[in-house]
C-alpha cells in the first residue's frame, strides 16, 4: 500500500468519528438531528405502524417476477407529438457544414448502457438492461462530495460529474446541498418506501401515511434510481420531506444555472430534488430548448438532427434513429468521441462534441 493510503476499514472509523466526534463526510459536516421520543402518544403511533407494515407490505412489495416488470414489447413506440422548444439562435436541426461523416453501429447491448433511457412508472427498465456499476459517493468522490449517509452510491462518471459541480458551488459561496440519496435495487427501493411509511406513520392516520408514502417513492422495480445516474439532493442538515422549488433561492438558482454544465438536469419529483446526469451535449441541448427528459426525447424523433452551439469553439451533434434491429446505425462526424443510448421509447442516439 502506497505511503500515506488509509484501508477501507481506517477510512470507515475516521469518516464516522468526523471532528469532535461528529459524524462528517465529504466537503460539507451534517450534523443529525437528535430525535428522542418524549411523547408516549408518538411511541405508540410508531409502534402501531410496525404492527400494520406487515398488511400493508402487498402495496410497496416488488412483483415477483422483476424480469416481466421490466420487460418492454419489442418494437412499441408510442405515438409522437408535437413539441413546442424555446427557439435560440445557438440550436439549429441540421448536419453543419464541411463536417466529414461516416457511418458506425452499435449494438443493443451498447446501447443498454446508454444515460437517456426514460424511466417512470409507464416506462420499467428494458428488458437486458445491465446491472448498474455502482460505488461509495463518498469514497470515490475524494471528499469533496457532501453526502449525508455512506451507504449513498452511484456510478464513477456520475461521481466524477459531481465532484466538478460541487467545487464549482463552493467556488460561487453554495455549500448548502448534499447527495441524499442514490442508485437502488428494488429491494432498496421496498425498504426506502417501508421506512417513509414509518416516518409518516408516527404523526398521522395511517392511511394517510401510506398515501404519502406511495405517492413519494418510486414504485419497486421503477424509476431512474435504478442506473447509475441519478442522484438525490437535500439541504444540509434538513430532514423534512417538503422541498420548495430551487428557483425560489439565490443557491437554488446557482444550482440549475451551473449543473448542466457539468451534464446534469434538474428533475424535482414527489417534493424530492433529482439531478440526473445525461452528458454535456444532452445537458446543454434540453437547457438551451427549455424542455424536461420526455419532451426532448419526442423533440428528437421528429428532427433526428440536433445542433447546440455552446461557445466559439465547441458544438454539440445529437442524431436519432429508430431502434427495431439488434444493431443501429447512424452517420457521424469521424474522428471524435460518441455517447449512445437508447431512449426506451424506441429509438436510439448518440452525441458527440466536435471543435469548431
Amino acid at each position: 500500500m502506497a505511503q500515506g493510503m488509509m484501508t477501507e476499514w481506517e477510512w470507515r472509523k475516521q469518516a464516522q468519528r468526523g471532528p469532535r466526534g461528529r459524524r462528517c463526510w465529504g466537503a460539507l459536516c451534517v450534523q443529525p438531528k437528535a430525535r428522542p421520543i418524549h411523547d408516549r402518544r408518538l411511541l405508540a403511533g410508531m409502534l402501531a405502524a410496525s404492527v400494520v407494515c406487515a398488511a400493508l407490505l402487498p402495496l410497496f412489495a416488488p412483483a415477483e417476477d422483476a424480469s416481466e416488470m421490466y420487460r418492454v414489447k419489442e418494437g412499441a413506440r408510442p405515438a409522437e407529438r408535437t413539441v413546442q422548444a424555446r427557439k435560440i439562435s445557438t440550436v439549429d436541426y441540421r448536419m453543419p457544414e464541411g463536417i466529414e461523416a461516416e457511418s458506425k453501429s452499435f449494438s443493443r447491448e451498447e446501447l443498454l448502457r446508454g444515460k437517456m433511457l426514460l424511466l417512470d412508472e409507464e416506462h420499467p427498465l428494458p428488458y437486458g438492461a445491465p446491472a448498474p456499476n455502482t460505488m461509495s459517493v463518498a469514497r470515490y468522490g475524494k471528499g469533496m462530495v457532501p453526502v449525508s449517509d455512506l451507504t449513498v452510491r452511484s456510478g464513477m462518471e456520475t461521481i466524477s460529474a459531481l465532484t466538478g459541480l460541487f467545487a464549482d458551488l463552493r467556488r460561487q459561496g453554495v455549500s448548502c446541498f448534499t447527495v441524499c440519496g442514490g442508485t437502488m435495487t428494488p429491494w432498496e427501493q421496498e425498504n426506502w418506501r417501508l421506512d417513509s411509511f414509518r416516518k409518516y406513520a408516527s404523526g398521522m392516520p395511517l392511511e394517510a401515511a401510506a398515501a404519502r408514502a406511495l405517492a413519494e417513492t418510486d414504485n419497486p422495480g421503477q424509476g431512474d434510481l435504478l442506473q447509475e445516474y441519478t442522484v438525490e439532493l437535500c439541504l444540509a442538515g434538513d430532514d423534512s420531506a417538503e422541498k420548495p422549488m430551487l428557483e425560489a433561492s439565490t443557491e437554488g438558482r446557482k444550482l440549475l444555472q451551473t449543473a448542466w454544465r457539468y451534464g446534469f438536469v434538474m428533475e424535482q419529483k414527489r417534493n424530492r430534488w433529482r439531478l440526473r446526469y445525461v452528458g454535456k451535449a444532452h445537458a446543454a441541448a434540453m437547457v438551451f430548448l427549455d424542455v424536461e427528459l420526455e419532451e426532448y426525447l419526442h423533440l428528437l424523433h421528429e428532427k433526428r438532427v440536433l445542433q447546440v452551439r455552446r461557445d466559439d469553439t465547441t458544438t454539440y451533434l445529437i442524431f436519432c434513429q429508430p431502434a427495431e434491429e439488434e444493431y443501429v446505425e447512424f452517420l457521424l462526424p469521424k474522428n471524435v468521441k460518441y455517447e449512445v443510448s437508447l431512449d426506451n421509447l424506441g429509438y436510439a442516439l448518440a452525441a458527440c462534441a466536435v471543435e469548431t
